[in-house]
């Protein structure tokens, strides 16, 4: 599953049998995370494709276009 949400992926993390990626700092704070420990993960550094997705009949905005 793939959330910009940072709550519903911790839920689901704290909750169930599920891995997330959160920044370091989310658990540098005391908070209801507190059942979330850190992993040590080294990821590579080449990075996967990134996909522009729009609605369909309808343009990318300006900032979209630029990015593309």
């Amino acid at each position: 599953m793939t959330t910009s949400c940072t709550h519903s992926l911790s839920v689901l993390v704290g909750n169930g049998n599920f891995l997330g990626i959160h920044p370091g700092a989310m658990l540098a704070t005391p908070t209801e995370r507190s059942q979330l420990t850190a992993v040590d993960v080294r990821l590579p550094t080449t990075r996967g494709a990134i996909d522009l997705i729009a609605l369909k009949d309808r343009s990318f905005s300006p900032v979209a276009k630029l990015f593309a």
